[in-house]
């Protein structure tokens, strides 16, 4: 079911993996500090995958983010009772997420797919710098900083579902920032700017606080 999607839509993605393939084969004029902040990036990038690879110890993961993984694995229903866990109704889009890496590697498959969300929320924040103006060395530093703080090591250290819930806000604003800067794709930034909010209502309830924000701002810019 995972892979169904490419098999539907074969063409276009067989032009994408074109894309990605020019891309890594293309000739690289970065400079010498792009170079250094790049390979930098790579080395705290590993950092947090070899402790994603240790056993998970967090409590909270433990009681809720695993739980319903677990389940899914164990039982292959989850029943929403609200009699034994009183947050089996709350929005669970990151849970869900763990679950489908729970399923294929255990454990250590839902620890990656959290993972994943850090390394594309890092490609995010490197994505926001330029739409601000900032030159590939600024963005990188950006990049460099973020990864290297201690909240981001807390962070993938543990299933928390911060990663994924803020892939989904900061795609959203950025594709509503992308809207207001340039109309051109204006209609497609804003089915997916609508779409990744969505998702990060689905991923967190507080959510509700940021919609309001938003909105104003695109208001307000167009």
């Amino acid at each position: 079911l995972l892979v169904l999607p490419v098999v539907i839509t074969w063409r276009r993605s067989q032009a994408t993996l074109q894309r990605v393939w020019q891309w890594f084969s293309a000739p690289r004029t970065t400079s010498a500090m792009s170079f250094v902040l790049g390979s930098a990036l790579v080395a705290v990038v590993l950092v947090h995958f070899l402790i994603v690879l240790m056993p998970e110890r967090g409590y909270d993961a433990l009681v809720t983010h695993l739980l319903l993984p677990a389940r899914i694995a164990w039982q292959h229903v989850w029943a929403f009772d609200v009699d034994n866990y009183v947050w089996a109704v709350m929005p669970l889009l990151g849970d869900w997420l763990y679950t489908i890496g729970y399923m294929l590697g255990g454990e250590t498959g839902a620890r990656l797919v959290n993972l994943g969300s850090f390394v594309l929320l890092a490609r995010l924040v490197y994505e926001v710098a330029v739409w601000a103006g900032a030159r590939e060395e600024g963005a990188l530093w950006a990049v460099l900083l973020f990864v290297s703080t201690p909240l981001a090591l807390t962070e993938t250290s543990s299933l928390f579902i911060e990663c994924v819930w803020s892939c989904f806000v900061l795609g959203g604003a950025l594709a509503l920032l992308r809207l207001m800067t340039d109309r051109r794709d204006g209609a497609v930034q804003l089915v997916v700017g609508g779409v990744l909010l969505a998702g990060a209502l689905a991923a967190k309830a507080v959510t509700f606080m940021v919609l309001p924000v938003l909105a104003l701002a695109l208001a307000i810019g167009i």
